[in-house]
């Protein structure tokens, strides 16, 4: 098992898979769910769905051979009766237009493309990051809270902005915003990978600049996550910082007292049998809560308990700040 130091490599999961469709022959189709299979997760399979249609296109592409399960063609990137007319040529299709079973090329002719399969791997750094983790109760109420979160431009580069609030009146006192090329997809699960280099280069900016929260709050899941190791848990475990994660949909786990009805309240998440984050309802009783969990140094109790302590909105005034200036900068270019 590999241990967690420092942001790992990341795969280009663009070009494995192109190196996957472009190894379909002529007259053999394939599914999106075989491809995610084969980059290790059937969760990317949402991801290529997108990336089919809406991928840099040439002619020597093979994404025709990439169809829908149940016989379906499905969307191209292209003119849809395009690729119809090259499945045909191919003797792909039958009479009826659906693919022909025949055709499906089993996952195991294309194994040898990726005999590693990059998602996997990845995997493997989520179990690292959460034997990493340490959950206990923080020392003393915090002073300063930091807030990040990451927004995207339509040209692909990522914008995090870091804010530092001061707990006891909830003011923002400085906010820093950094720019990065972002190159890999969403894909459930899996958003560490896509958001811990900017964010991270967002906090540390400001730890250089003496910005050091006693408590950091993500947009993004901490150990409320199905592998335990969301992106709040691999940004406490590398910048060493206590960390809460807030989304605002559920991942995993579930509700056995409902969502809290009252303003200011919250109701236990489990997980596996054990109560591992709360569902939140801001103090303004917001019709849609979040849902929180420790990320690292911090407890369950602890993070429900400082996450209320800081909503003036429907999200805590560090998340509040940090989505909004993330968003501003984005939209800047």
């Amino acid at each position: 098992m590999p241990e967690f130091a420092d942001i790992p490599e990341l795969p280009d999961l663009e070009a494995d898979l192109r190196a996957l469709i472009a190894a379909v022959p002529a007259g053999r189709v394939t599914t999106c769910g075989v491809l995610a299979e084969l980059l290790g997760d059937r969760a990317a399979a949402v991801w290529i769905g997108r990336w089919l249609l809406e991928h840099a296109h040439s002619e020597d592409c093979h994404c025709h051979r990439v169809v829908r399960a149940g016989g379906v063609v499905g969307g191209y990137v292209d003119d849809a009766a395009a690729k119809v007319a090259r499945l045909r040529a191919e003797g792909s299709l039958s009479p009826d237009g659906t693919w022909q079973p025949r055709a499906m090329l089993p996952a195991d002719e294309l194994r040898s493309v990726l005999p590693s399969p990059p998602l996997a791997k990845l995997r493997e750094q989520q179990e690292a990051v959460r034997q990493a983790v340490t959950l206990r109760p923080l020392a003393r109420p915090p002073d300063y809270l930091g807030g990040v979160d990451a927004s995207y431009a339509p040209n692909g580069e990522a914008a995090a902005a870091y804010c530092h609030i001061r707990r006891r009146d909830g003011r923002l006192l400085e906010r820093i915003v950094v720019r990065r090329e972002c190159r890999f997809p969403y894909i459930s699960g899996y958003l560490a990978f896509r958001e811990l280099p900017v964010m991270s280069a967002a906090v540390a900016e400001a730890q250089r600049a003496g910005l050091r929260p006693d408590l950091l709050l993500v947009d993004g899941a901490g150990i409320l996550h199905p592998r335990g190791a969301g992106l709040a848990t691999h940004l406490g475990v590398l910048l060493g910082l206590p960390t809460v994660g807030i989304t605002k949909t559920l991942l995993c786990g579930s509700l056995p007292e409902g969502e809290p009805r009252l303003p200011g309240t919250a109701t236990p998440i489990v997980l596996h049998g054990e109560a591992v984050g709360t569902c939140v309802r801001s103090r303004s009783g917001h019709a849609r809560c979040v849902y929180v969990s420790p990320g690292h140094l911090i407890d369950p109790a602890g993070a429900a308990e400082w996450t209320l302590a800081c909503f003036h909105r429907r999200l805590p005034e560090p998340i509040y700040w940090a989505d909004r200036l993330s968003r501003e900068a984005s939209r800047r270019g």
